[in-house]
């Protein structure tokens, strides 16, 4: 039985989230929502506040992310960089290429064997830098709510959350140092 278009946005129209209700924590008690929701949410929020920003500075989140990654494992290849930020190969070639291009990341001109290992330069660092005082503010701005202490447990907590991943893809499994 298929529904059509009118009877599916009705119903979603019907729906307490879509009308406000509960709309501070969404569908029920916090505790009960699933964590990937949760974060997707967080993400969501945080995401404009990271572009507007990194802009200033020449760079997007992947960049950002590529030079977290580089800055904690030298050395990494496009496919493990790819795997480490959960994006492509491809993806992450065209932003391994936009930091080359850019003098903040370097590759040895001849390579030897299929991986041609990445660094960032000094101006890459000095970049990192800049780049990681700027994500301060859009942090400050999702967190606007939390104090001090329980900021410092959320961070906690997500890496912690992060350090363990099952897949290997994480900054911090031993196939990434």
């Amino acid at each position: 039985m298929t529904r059509s278009h009118d009877s599916e946005s009705s119903s979603v129209d019907q729906h307490p989230a879509v009308l406000g209700e509960n709309h501070r924590s969404g569908w029920g008690d916090t505790a009960d929502q699933p964590l990937g929701y949760l974060l997707y949410r967080a993400m969501t929020t945080l995401r404009p506040y990271m572009v507007a920003e990194l802009q200033p500075l020449g760079i997007g989140v992947p960049e950002f992310v590529c030079m977290r990654i580089l800055a904690g494992a030298p050395g990494q290849s496009n496919a493990s960089l790819a795997r480490s930020a959960n994006v492509s190969p491809q993806a992450m070639n065209l932003v391994v290429r936009t930091l080359q291009d850019m003098g903040v990341v370097a590759r040895p001109a001849v390579a030897t064997g299929r991986s041609i290992p990445a660094r960032l330069t000094a101006k890459g660092m000095a970049l990192l830098k800049r780049a990681e005082a700027v994500m301060g503010i859009a942090d400050d701005r999702l967190m606007v709510h939390l104090s001090n202490a329980e900021r410092a447990r959320f961070k906690q907590f997500l890496h912690s959350m992060g350090a363990h991943d099952p897949f290997g893809r994480g900054v911090n499994s031993p196939s990434s140092e």
